[in-house]
């Protein structure tokens, strides 16, 4: 009987100390989100200094593919990771097709890698 008894009381620690550390762990991640939100959000006097920019791209005008919402994804991508600008702080308004050889070169490069 005395086992038992020692069995049941180890077993409600152990369950007791999971619970315990779990809590802990949801604590300290919800709070590493807020903090997270907090520095990301830019200073109000930055706010108003910083105006998103349109991008274009140079060439002959082309008609608008403002309905091909998935190649506005990709360019937005495109300019936001060459940038290292945020997506939200520029807006894609016009894609025109270049003639500029530049990036036909780059491509090239790049298949060859």
């Amino acid at each position: 009987m005395e086992s038992l008894v020692h069995g049941l009381s180890t077993t409600v620690i152990g369950i007791v100390t999971v619970i315990v550390i779990l809590i802990v762990i949801a604590l300290v991640i919800t709070l590493m989100g807020r903090i997270m939100k907090k520095a990301e959000k830019p200073a109000p006097a930055a706010e108003e200094a910083v105006k998103p920019a349109p991008a274009q791209i140079e060439g002959p005008a082309a008609p608008a593919l403002t309905d091909d919402y998935a190649l506005v994804a990709a360019i937005t991508a495109a300019v936001s990771a060459y940038t290292g600008m945020s997506p939200s702080r520029f807006k894609i308004f016009d894609i025109k097709q270049s003639d500029s050889q530049d990036w036909r070169k780059a491509n090239k490069k790049l298949s060859n890698m």
